[in-house]
């Protein structure tokens, strides 16, 4: 699909560094009949610039002719290759892919014989590797052409956009210590994979990597923190070469929103500076209502969205998409879809993009998001990748009816800082007063004693968070549930 082309040329002196995650190895074979394997130029220390274009895209050629990477390959390349500098630095490799797949190979050489468009000769005069194979989008996503990636030694991809020579070169002379070998054995924490929303019970999950140059072995410890509280832990369970990844999972329980702590520890640990990652973690909102409304606004490229919500036993109970595109950028609401909620039911919204630029990359600001009866915000979902998700909890409701056998009154309803609750015992009775969550969770309880006649309680709001609670007055057998909203 031709889409996504970036509309002029970026500054070259204003470097970007999005998209940062660990670069997939891949073996591919350049339109000269050449096979490159991306970690054996890693291994060997080199640096690797990732130049994905389409011959059709005019900022794609005005960047090829500004000779920014050949300059790079011919002073900076890897020793003893083809175009390169016998003065060379021997510490950047460079590769070029033509990334559509609607393009034939003819289109690299010029007009003759291409079957699409092209702004000129791709080939002569380019001494680095070219490769005609769009299957490398579906291991290094991109959100437009071109699309430049630094990759690092220990596998640490950068999108670095359109740079000078300089830009380039300088940006890999001030980070590759970083991302380079210790020496000795490293254990490192590369990135946080796991669940960033729980209904209760959240799988935290960390990339450990070997950043030295020994083995690590087995059994290094991962912990998960809130503060200096350890929520759990568990191990690795392989023996990591160099650069060397494995993914962990912890469980943990959580109950409110907290910043988590992931740390990994061995013996003989070179380098504690990259132990850590710090994760900001949320739980799940609660539906103060049974039916809860999707909304669905996709940016220009519909085509690529599709969702589903599911509930804890993993059976979907809704989905959408794919969309039809629209002609141009911009914010396009779609069917929204209601649904009804299971009691206690913990419920999962994931939301795919198959272009992999999400539904936020400069073609409009897109999001899907679930609303309860009140207007709650319970999951929003939009600048991502490829997936994303997020959880939330339905509600105690359908089981809650208002029962009067006492005239029970609260106000203001809805109510920000401070409520009134007043209620007439016509005997004297034990009466306790609560207020609950809808997943039945006791915030406040106080017993009031052996009370008859008119009664006013008050109840502090103000560290309650928007939504719907309830209030039980439980005077000698009766018990009365009156419904209160908190709005901030």
């Amino acid at each position: 699909m031709k889409k996504l082309v970036f509309s002029s040329l970026l500054a070259l002196g204003a470097l970007t560094s999005t998209a940062q995650f660990l670069a997939p190895n891949f073996t591919r074979t350049d339109i000269d009949g050449t096979s490159h394997t991306l970690y054996d130029y890693l291994d060997q220390g080199y640096t690797v610039i990732l130049d994905i274009s389409a011959t059709w895209c005019g900022p794609c050629w005005n960047y090829h002719n500004t000779n920014a990477l050949k300059n790079i390959y011919v002073n900076q390349g890897p020793a003893g290759m083809a175009g390169v500098s016998a003065t060379t630095t021997d510490k950047i490799m460079v590769m070029f892919f033509e990334g559509d797949n609607a393009t034939n190979l003819n289109c690299l050489y010029g007009s003759a014989g291409c079957n699409s468009t092209t702004h000129g000769d791709w080939v002569t005069g380019t001494p680095y590797p070219i490769f005609n194979d769009h299957t490398i989008k579906t291991l290094y996503p991109i959100g437009g052409y071109p699309t430049i990636f630094t990759i690092f030694p220990d596998r640490y991809v950068v999108e670095t956009g359109q740079q000078s020579a300089n830009n380039h070169v300088n940006f890999v002379n001030n980070n590759i210590a970083a991302h380079s070998a210790a020496n000795g054995v490293d254990a490192s924490i590369f990135m946080y994979t796991g669940e960033t929303s729980t209904c209760d019970v959240l799988q935290t999950k960390v990339l450990v990597q070997n950043k030295g140059d020994q083995p690590l072995p087995a059994g290094a410890t991962v912990e998960v923190l809130n503060g200096t509280t350890v929520l759990g832990s568990g191990q690795t369970t392989q023996t990591l070469n160099q650069f060397a990844t494995q993914e962990v999972t912890v469980p943990v329980s959580i109950t409110s929103d907290v910043a988590l702590t992931v740390r990994v520890t061995t013996a003989n640990d070179v380098n504690a500076a990259n132990n850590q990652v710090v994760k900001n973690v949320t739980i799940a909102k609660t539906s103060g209502t049974a039916v809860v409304t999707i909304e669905i606004v996709t940016d220009a490229y519909g085509s690529e969205t599709t969702w589903n919500l599911k509930n804890q036993s993993n059976v979907t109970v809704a989905q959408g998409g794919p969309y039809t595109n629209q002609s141009s950028a911009g914010q396009y609401p779609r069917p929204s879809v209601n649904v009804s909620l299971a009691n206690a039911n913990c419920y999962k919204l994931t939301v795919n993009d198959s272009y992999g630029d999400g539904m936020d990359a400069g073609y409009g600001a897109g999001y899907i998001r679930i609303v309860d009866g009140w207007g709650t915000e319970l999951i929003k979902v939009g600048e991502f990748t490829s997936v994303a998700t997020g959880s939330m909890l339905s509600g105690t409701y359908a089981s809650i009816e208002e029962i009067n056998t006492i005239d029970v009154e609260v106000y203001p309803n809805p109510v920000s800082t401070t409520a009134v609750v007043t209620f007439e015992n016509l005997v004297a009775a034990e009466t306790t007063i609560e207020v609950t969550n809808l997943v039945g969770q006791i915030l406040m309880n106080e017993y009031l004693g052996n009370v008859v006649g008119a009664q006013y309680i008050e109840i502090n709001a103000a560290d309650l968070t928007s939504g719907l609670y309830l209030v039980n007055i439980k005077s000698g057998n009766t018990i009365t549930t009156k419904r209160i909203v908190v709005s901030k």
